[in-house]
């Protein structure tokens, strides 16, 4: 029933497919490192096709779900819960206004919701490899082993200011993610850094044209800083000849030391 769209790449990269179920990888799943996440088999894309110039977003923040201060629009909203309670700050992640603890489980889940939509939208630009950096497939490149199976690959400087190093990225990437688990590997697979400035090698998979939404659909409580809920993603190949279906996974959001909640566990959807 699946249908996948290949995006023409600027180099050779294995990069896993992840979504639900049996669509669910490694590569895209952020799980803590001492407990099991649920993964299954891995399916790679490869191509070799040269792109002229990637052109994302200026900056990964650009990628947030909202600004500070933005009215919270959810693609699902539980009924009965408060979207006063909690805003999204500047990067995209969570922040309540109101004692958690007060809150309903309809309301803890729209929070859940506003939270996994901004990391859906963080997270996508590296789950499909067309990093939100900017990136000149023309310009200045070094070349290195690839990390994933031993071929010279060519990386492309990101000539974004304040990018030095791969710590950059990182810390990017933790706008939204929680530090209690692991950042997505694509970070350490296609990013590099030499004298002072990171390169890239960017380049993309395909996502599943028949994925229409994720729905937070359950509270399962609360363990420490976390929150625990059950996500459904939707799928509808109806269109194609196919059916619809829905898979359920496990989404958690983290109470970081400043106070902001940002998502835990973590797998992307298409």
């Amino acid at each position: 029933m699946k249908k996948y769209i290949l995006t023409i790449i600027s180099a050779a990269i294995l990069c896993g497919l992840c979504s639900c179920g049996d669509k669910t990888s490694d590569t895209d799943s952020i799980a803590p490192t001492t407990a099991a996440s649920t993964t299954s088999a891995t399916t790679t894309e490869e191509a070799t096709t040269a792109a002229a110039t990637t052109t994302a977003a200026a900056t990964t923040t650009a990628t947030a779900a909202a600004s500070v201060g933005a009215p919270i629009e959810l693609d699902y909203t539980p009924e009965g819960a408060d979207l006063s309670a909690f805003h999204y700050n500047e990067d995209g992640a969570v922040v309540f206004d109101k004692p958690v603890e007060e809150q309903s489980d309809a309301t803890l889940m729209a929070a859940a919701q506003a939270l996994f939509q901004s990391a859906y939208k963080f997270n996508t630009p590296f789950a499909m490899g067309s990093f939100p950096y900017d990136i000149d497939t023309n310009g200045e490149s070094i070349k290195k082993t690839d990390p994933i199976d031993g071929r010279e690959q060519e990386y492309f400087l990101i000539k974004d200011e304040g990018v030095n190093s791969k710590d950059d990225i990182i810390a990017d990437y933790r706008k939204v993610f929680s530090p209690k688990y692991h950042y997505n590997i694509i970070i350490d697979t296609c990013f590099t850094e030499e004298d002072g400035r990171v390169y890239c090698t960017p380049g993309g998979r395909g996502s599943d044209i028949e994925y229409v939404g994720s729905e937070i659909t359950g509270y399962n409580g609360t363990d420490g800083d976390e929150m625990k809920f059950t996500i459904c993603n939707h799928y509808d190949g109806t269109q194609w000849g196919g059916s619809t279906a829905d898979y359920d996974h496990d989404f958690t959001m983290v109470n970081d030391a400043d106070g902001v909640w940002r998502a835990g566990v973590f797998i992307q959807p298409d």
